[in-house]
Order: C-alpha cells, then structure tokens, then sequence
C-alpha cells in the first residue's frame, strides 16, 4: 500500500468514528429532549387531589377534591365507587353519588380549584359504617393535551377515629371575648 492509500484509510476511519460519535451525541440529545419534554408535562399538568380531612376547631370529617397542578383539567367526570351519605342521613339528595360533582362532567375545572364535601360529625360517620363507609374510592377522569388521565384514591377515614379536635388559640381567645361580651349585655339589659 502507498503511503496516499495509507492516509486515506486512515481518513476514512476517523471519518467514521466522527459519525459514530455524532449519531451517540444526537441519541444522547433526543433521549434528553424527550426526559425533558416530560418533566415539562409533569409540572404543567393538572393532578386532582382527594383527602379527607377534619374541619379545624370542630369534629367534623371532611372530603376535598383538589386540582393542585399548574393547568385546568378539561371534562373532569368525578365517580365514586358506593354511595355515602352524609351524616348518615338516607336520603338521596345526602348521597355523595348524587351530588352535582359527581354526577355531571365539569367542562374545566382550575387550578387550585376546590370542592369541599362534609362527610358528617365523627360519631356519627364512625357509628353507621353501612351508610358512611370507612373506605371508599374516588375516581377522577379527565382531559389535558388531547390526552386522558385517570386518578384513583382510596379515601380511608379509619385513622381519623378516635382522633382529638383542635382548637386555634385564637378561636379559644374569640370565644371567650365574646362569651364575656354577652355576659356584659345580658347585664346592662
């Protein structure tokens, strides 16, 4: 082989690994546009948000459904999967599933938009397991991008029984002002 040939194959295998190199890094790059795309989505989505929790000050068990994500959820349909009356009460208009929320599609639905739903005072929810069932599951359904996400939470009240009721320091201060205030009117009148 002349000395030309040499540095022509030569040239031809770093040409080579030039285009290997090159076709790595552009998988490479694709690979983190698409990571990078979906952490894009991720932040800016809508996440529907089911909890229970207790209504401060008084003992009281409540259910929010909550859009904690960055953008509205479009055609939200709200299921959940057995009836639950509030406050044990049986009739049909006390049901949870016959509740506006989650019988009809909400068209958009915001972010930080909340619903709040009262379940009943403690004892009474923990006292008619039949009517107020200790879990249950709620099942969000609905549109983002033109494409659809299903969320489902198991709501389990059981930890909230035998639980204490809080009371704010200002509440206690608020009520006592007042119990003094009326004890003043009750006086003078």
């Amino acid at each position: 082989m002349h000395p030309a040939e040499w540095i022509n194959l030569f040239i031809a295998v770093i040409t080579g690994l030039v285009c290997l190199a090159t076709f790595k890094i552009l998988t490479a790059n694709r690979e983190t546009v698409a990571v990078m795309r979906e952490q894009i989505r991720a932040s800016t989505r809508p996440y529907i948000d089911v909890s229970a929790w207790i209504r401060p000050g008084e003992p009281v068990i409540m259910l929010s459904v909550k859009n904690t994500g960055n953008s509205g959820a479009l055609n939200l349909k709200l299921t959940i999967d057995q009836s639950f009356y509030r406050n044990a009460e049986k009739q049909p208009q006390n049901d949870l599933r016959n509740l506006h929320a989650f019988k009809e599609i909400a068209v958009s639905f915001g972010p930080r938009t909340e619903l709040k739903f009262f379940l009943g005072a403690g004892h009474t929810v923990f006292g008619n397991p039949e009517l107020c069932p200790p879990k249950f599951t709620v099942e969000a359904k609905y549109n983002f991008a033109g494409e659809q996400f299903v969320e489902v939470t198991v709501v389990d009240l059981s930890p909230f029984l035998m639980t204490d009721v809080s009371k704010d320091p200002m509440t206690v201060q608020l009520e006592k002002l007042n119990a003094t205030a009326a004890a003043l009117v009750k006086k003078m009148g």
